[in-house]
């Protein structure tokens, strides 16, 4: 085959990819979005898009005799369309938001703060003892 198939392949590859990767960043958007998070849905959602990745990089390989491409051009291209899409996805997601230092981070009204003694529990019980 010549280098143009290939870069055909790669450039086709490049835009399934792409396209797969801003499928993912709308499913994680709309889970960010859910007015109820917990650590377990925002990991299913990453192992999700994971997944989907992996399909569309098996999907390319499965249909490698329906569509007459290089193999390698497009599961290049497609590699490449997942990763920068996912990256471009996130920096978009992330634009709008605000992450305050640990200086000017403010906790919520009902969140009950403990406070730490100022020796350790250890350090009473030796001087108990010592006593």
């Amino acid at each position: 085959m010549s280098i143009g198939q290939y870069l055909l392949g790669g450039v086709a590859g490049l835009v399934f990819g792409l396209l797969v990767a801003a499928g993912n960043t709308l499913l994680t958007r709309r889970s960010l979005q859910r007015a109820k998070q917990s650590q377990a849905t925002v990991m299913g959602t990453s192992g999700l898009r994971q997944v989907i990745n992996l399909a569309a990089l098996v999907l390319v390989y499965l249909l490698r005799k329906v569509v007459p491409l290089p193999l390698a051009g497009t599961l290049i291209g497609t590699a490449v369309g997942l990763s920068g899409g996912s990256i471009a996805g996130v920096w978009i997601l992330a634009e709008g938001v605000e992450v305050p230092d640990a200086e000017t981070a403010e906790l919520p009204e009902n969140t009950a703060q403990e406070r730490t003694p100022d020796t350790d529990p250890a350090d009473e019980r030796r001087d108990d003892t010592n006593g």
